[in-house]
């Protein structure tokens, strides 16, 4: 538990079943719905509970899938760091990262995981006294860090995200994946919303994605899609499901799909492979690995 010094909210992070991490906003006199309502799995990868939503329940701010048991919180509002001023600092002990969330109108609109070079579980995550971030680390040799700003090394450039502000010179280079992988990551990261035929028995919040590859979007029969993905041209192809899953809200606005993006590269493509296999499509590729639909893609 986290009390916010500034507003007073109290947040929670959850350590669930298989899949179903939680990140809350607690509120005085709310139900979160544990046992009845979870988006996790119990081990043996079938539903926790009977229920992903309900009427009267209150939905987490993030659910983490898979799960990477998240552990202490802390919100940092210095001014040592100027571009973390106002998120919010999880400990993951699975995951072995730090992850920064900034949230806007109840909404976490940024994930960011940290520190994951380090590999070592973390426990606990504070604001110290001198405006600096400490981090506590459960690992045999464990460690309390202090994050110090300043300029990454040189050796550490190449791990820096940057902006694109123009479409790579060689087009957009994804490559279908290992789909017995694939199968594996969508139980862990999908069926909580999303069936594929008789192979998987998941949530029947999203569609059923049996024949997604090669389909036109939101088209499917029977199912009530957002007004962006109905009207998006754009039929479903290697390049178009990376691009999706690595940002679901950046390249359909509105979109029901609550889930995190997909961050992986490697991820992306064996869930993309394996969609590619149940549509009986195995090694199409439509227009080519460096094509998409130039009216659906985000901005820079």
């Amino acid at each position: 538990l986290y009390q916010d010094p500034q507003s007073g909210a109290v947040y929670e992070s959850e350590a669930g079943p298989k899949g179903g991490d939680e990140f809350n906003l607690i509120a005085r006199g709310h139900n979160y719905g544990w046992p009845n309502v979870t988006w996790g799995f119990d081990y043996s990868s079938s539903l926790a509970g009977p229920l992903q939503t309900q009427a009267g329940v209150d939905q987490p701010l993030l659910v983490w899938t898979p799960s990477p048991t998240p552990s202490g919180i802390a919100r940092y509002t210095g001014r040592a760091y100027p571009f973390w001023s106002g998120s919010y600092f999880v400990g993951t002990l699975g995951g072995r990262a730090v992850e920064r969330l900034r949230i806007e109108d109840g909404k976490v609109v940024l994930r960011e995981r940290l520190m994951l070079a380090l590999g070592e579980r973390i426990r606990d995550v504070r604001t110290g006294p001198d405006d600096r971030i400490y981090v506590l680390t459960d690992h045999d040799n464990g460690r309390v860090l202090r994050l110090v700003p300043g300029a990454p090394a040189r050796a550490q450039l190449s791990r820096v995200a940057t902006r694109l502000t123009t479409p790579p010179a060689g087009g957009i280079d994804v490559k279908l994946g290992d789909p017995v992988k694939g199968e594996a990551a969508f139980k862990d990261r999908c069926a909580a919303c999303h069936s594929v035929g008789a192979r998987i028995a998941g949530g029947d919040i999203g569609p059923d994605l049996e024949t997604a590859y090669g389909r036109q979007a939101g088209t499917l029969k029977g199912y009530d899609y957002s007004a962006g993905m109905a009207n998006l041209p754009q039929t479903w192809d290697l390049v178009s499901l990376d691009i999706f899953l690595a940002g679901p809200e950046a390249y359909v606005a509105g979109t029901k799909m609550a889930s995190p993006p997909v961050a992986d590269r490697a991820v992306r493509g064996d869930i993309t492979a394996f969609l590619n296999r149940t549509a009986g499509l195995e090694g199409r590729t439509f227009g080519g690995p460096n094509t998409v639909n130039t009216r659906a893609q985000p901005k820079p």
